[in-house]
């Protein structure tokens, strides 16, 4: 395999025999804290190869009129027999990094930091789960959680210790399967090939698999993530792509988080099975997107049935919906609540709701045009998220004393 220099040309003493371009996460790049114009490359082996392990090699950029080259300290073995996963982060001391892998024959993780005086003895932590080589290995922008498709843990990045793995409801074994924390270290995204899905685990509550909500699908083996400066992340889906896909507000819950399957394009190439690998304690971010509506929705009606009223309403988009309330009114000023249904949460499919008044009001006739007319009673939505907030849709009216007995409209969100 090879290192390339800033323009795309090979570096000088950049040929590697240890590495392979099939691993899932072939290797990272962390700077020297004692020395701004070195740099250390960790790679890891393949499948291929037998797993041989995690190397280092150090990069010089004063070297070969400033496009770098690799010194003579080049692809030297830390440990052997690792999956092929690595990642990286800030020390907590604000200067040295550590470099996170995990073995196969102790079923460990292999921490080692990385400072002015070179590489330490690693802090291995074995904390009793299996790591299938199929998915990416990655740790929060704060620092704070590591996390592989099946597992999220605590990282402790004062000590380099791994602690407390809790499940993420994906398999271990289900392949190509790729994480990436959100900016602001809240969510876990993580996919599940066999079902070609993208899920979103809250990693803040004591429990994130409770907190697993479908944000996307796809219809390719692959999907591997990565956060970009932008705050943005995206997704290469394998081999012979035209485009990446992208969560354009991974801060955002639910589908809010605006997944897009055929995202950028990839002018004059194609993409491959993974993406760069990058520390991702320098791409910390809090900014959310503009707010999204809670629902999106597609339709509101009712109808006379009998001595009822039958309301129907449609969504197509939910995100942090707890319930709806139903509220009638005879003259369009006073509402009252007369029922209430509960929301999907999140939800990026169409679904249909219904409500029955059984005891619809004798109304009276009105001569304003805004008020429900003669024999007519007047329904409206209102929409609360599971944070209290809340708005509400534009009201229909239903006339059970003349032939046209059905009115329905696709209302806009209205504040009164």
């Amino acid at each position: 395999e090879q290192i390339w220099n800033r323009n795309h040309s090979p570096m000088t003493n950049g040929t590697l025999i240890q590495s392979c371009q099939s691993s899932f996460q072939s290797g990272i790049v962390v700077p020297d804290p004692g020395n701004a114009s070195k740099y250390y490359l960790f790679g890891v082996d393949c499948f291929e190869n037998l797993y041989k392990g995690l190397f280092y090699s150090i990069i010089d950029m004063t070297l070969s009129a400033g496009n770098g080259a690799v010194t003579a300290t080049k692809e030297v073995n830390l440990v052997g027999n690792t999956f092929e996963i690595v990642t990286a982060t800030k020390h907590a001391n604000g200067t040295d990094y550590w470099v996170v892998t995990h073995t196969q024959a102790s079923a460990s993780f292999y921490a080692f930091c990385v400072s002015s005086t070179g590489i330490a003895a690693p802090i291995i932590s074995n904390v009793g789960i299996t790591v299938a080589d199929n998915s990416q290995l990655k740790i929060s922008p704060d620092a704070t959680k590591i996390a592989t498709v099946s597992w999220i843990c605590n990282f402790n990045n004062s000590t380099g210790v791994i602690s407390n793995p809790l499940p993420t409801g994906i398999p271990e074994g289900d392949f190509g399967a790729g994480v990436s924390f959100s900016g602001d270290s809240k969510y876990l995204y993580v996919n599940r090939s066999s079902n070609q899905r993208i899920y979103q685990l809250d990693v803040t509550v004591a429990n994130p698999i409770s907190t697993s909500v479908v944000v996307g699908t796809y219809t390719e083996m692959f999907a591997q993530f990565a956060l970009a400066p932008n705050g943005k992340i995206y997704i290469s889906f394998g081999f012979d792509r035209t485009f990446l896909g992208v969560i354009n507000c991974p801060n955002d819950p639910g589908v809010a988080c605006n997944y897009v399957h055929n995202g950028p394009a990839i002018t004059g190439n194609t993409s491959g099975a993974s993406i760069p690998n990058f520390v991702d304690y320098w791409l910390q971010n809090n900014t959310l997107c503009l707010p999204l509506l809670p629902i999106e929705l597609i339709s509101f009606t009712g109808a006379c049935e009998k001595n009822n009223v039958l309301l129907h309403w449609s969504t197509a988009v939910e995100t942090n919906n707890d319930y709806f309330t139903i509220e009638r009114s005879a003259n369009g000023n006073l509402w009252e609540t007369i029922g209430t249904v509960d929301g999907a949460g999140n939800s990026f499919t169409t679904l249909n709701y219904e409500f029955i008044d059984s005891s619809p009001l004798p109304f009276a006739p009105s001569q304003s045009s805004s008020v429900a007319q003669g024999g007519e009673g007047l329904y409206r939505l209102k929409q609360i998220d599971f944070d209290g907030k809340f708005e509400y849709f534009a009201p229909v009216a239903v006339n059970c004393h003349t032939e046209q007995s059905e009115v329905s409209i696709s209302p806009n969100p209205a504040e009164n």
